[in-house]
């Protein structure tokens, strides 16, 4: 970013920041993915704790993924190519018990609200209920002035893009472009969640980052 840009985002995160407050969640801004590695080394990924990832290219682009195989945790390691797919199913069940779940977020309102879709549905479920702690990594692309936008943008830019990430064949939307709400097997937009707000006010983190990350 810019010196203009900045103070722009500095404007809008005071904004974003009283909203999540307001809905018991907690902003922490990083100016590059360099302060947010620094960020998650030093506050989030401590000697022994245990850690379960949502499915984040955001987490990947930033460096955070390497980031866990680097510190000394107890990672739950979902990509493990040795892993069984019953070994790979009960690494996504442990990852309730978890201390700390790292995930992205598919959309983040001005409002204070996360939107997400998921296609196992691991990553939501985790994200309403499980670890004691979750940190939300997001770049300003993910920020919307409001749910219409982005519910949208969720829907007909970060799912065909994830459909194309993943590798998935025969959905709607890498067909399209869009989401065109099909019932295919490989579809992965299945579950459907907003956190609009926390009973423990100590539990979401969102660490955004002044940069573009993910879809």
């Amino acid at each position: 970013m810019d010196q203009n840009e900045r103070a722009f985002w500095k404007v809008r995160e005071e904004a974003l920041g009283k909203a999540l407050k307001r809905n018991n969640m907690n902003l922490h801004v990083c100016e590059s993915v360099e302060e947010a590695q620094h960020f998650f080394r030093n506050e989030v990924l401590k000697d022994g704790v245990s850690v379960t990832l949502g499915g984040s290219e955001s987490l990947v682009q930033a460096g955070i993924l390497k980031l866990c195989h680097e510190c000394d945790i107890r990672l739950l390691d979902r990509w493990d190519p040795s892993l069984t797919p019953q070994e790979r199913k009960e690494i996504l069940r442990q990852g309730f018990f978890a201390d700390v779940l790292l995930t992205g977020t598919n959309a983040l309102t001005m409002s204070g609200e996360l939107y997400n879709i998921d296609g196992n549905g691991n990553r939501v479920a985790q994200l309403a209920f499980g670890p004691d702690k979750v940190y939300v990594l997001a770049g300003v692309n993910k920020v919307f002035d409001d749910e219409a936008s982005a519910i949208s943008h969720v829907r007909n830019v970060a799912s065909p893009a994830n459909v194309v990430r993943v590798g998935a064949e025969k959905t709607g939307c890498r067909a399209a472009g869009r989401c065109v709400d099909c019932k295919l097997p490989n579809r992965i937009c299945c579950s459907f969640l907003k956190t609009a707000f926390q009973r423990d006010p100590d539990r979401i983190h969102i660490v955004l980052v002044e940069d573009v990350l993910g879809y």
